[in-house]
């Protein structure tokens, strides 16, 4: 019967320590390859900035490897989610859940 407390033991053991560090490990490698592949550091960019109104040339400010927001003339910010730089192109989603498109120059 001894046996089977081992057994038991390092089972939980196993189950307790893998899960943790599979989140870490696949967490890390996102993180890694969002600003590792692009070339672009972070920074203030000019930019084409299309959104459902027309397309503007603006400044735009890029923080590991996505685009934070957009710089407006009139001194307003508009800012994006999940605009990820690819190739100096990114889709992001604004705060009335607008698609708007970044091309940097």
């Amino acid at each position: 019967m001894n046996w089977v407390k081992n057994i038991r033991n390092i089972l939980f053991c196993i189950i307790i320590t893998i899960p943790p560090t599979l989140f870490i490990s696949c967490e890390n490698k996102r993180t890694f390859e969002k600003v590792e592949g692009e070339n672009i550091s972070d920074g203030i960019y000019d930019a084409s900035v299309t959104t459902p109104s027309g397309t503007y040339e603006v400044q735009v400010s890029v923080s590991g490897g996505e685009v934070e927001y957009v710089d407006w003339p009139n001194g307003g910010e508009m800012t994006l989610t999940d605009a990820v730089i690819t190739n100096k192109h990114a889709v992001g989603t604004n705060s009335r859940g607008d698609e708007i498109e970044i091309e940097i120059e």
